[in-house]
């Protein structure tokens, strides 16, 4: 019987090294593609992103937006994509698009080196109280960082005056 408890392991343990082994040598032949290889292909199919784009600026859909957005954002190309999210928000008055263009403004800040002056931005901060005014769901949480009170948020026709 103690014969038995001795084989046990001698068998286990070759046939668990076994399947680490050949674990390990599957996750190194796996090639990992250039970021910009595998998600930048919505952006750089360039009919496609025309397509989406005349569709959200010339047309409103909201759909075709937020895929273009989408698109633009993981590709990485946030400047590029502020002018069809002011397009966006100013011509179709749409609550997504003034969020997005002080996401943008904020993140494109924060690229050049320039953190937290998105919060004294008055062109980025106008784009949050438009997106909030608009009852964008986002927009409430990202204004207490920078307002204290609820009650201490201007309105955004009273914002660009002072």
């Amino acid at each position: 019987m103690r014969l038995e408890k001795l084989y046990t392991p001698i068998f286990i343990i070759p046939i668990l090294l076994f399947t680490f082994a050949c674990t390990k040598k599957s996750r190194e032949n796996i090639v990992e593609k250039p970021m910009d290889d595998s998600y930048s292909v919505g952006y750089n199919n360039k009919i496609q992103m025309t397509k989406l784009l005349n569709a959200a600026i010339l047309k409103g859909d909201t759909t075709s937006y937020k895929m273009a957005y989408k698109n633009y954002t993981i590709a990485s190309h946030y400047e590029e994509f502020l002018y069809y999210s002011i397009s966006m928000a100013e011509k179709h008055d749409y609550n997504l698009a003034y969020y997005h263009t002080y996401e943008l403004l904020k993140i494109v800040d924060e690229i050049k080196g320039y953190n937290n002056i998105h919060k004294n931005n008055p062109i980025a901060i106008y784009f949050l109280l438009m997106a909030y005014e608009k009852n964008e769901k986002n927009a409430l949480d990202d204004l207490m960082e920078i307002y204290s009170n609820k009650s201490d948020i201007p309105k955004s026709s009273d914002y660009l005056k002072n």
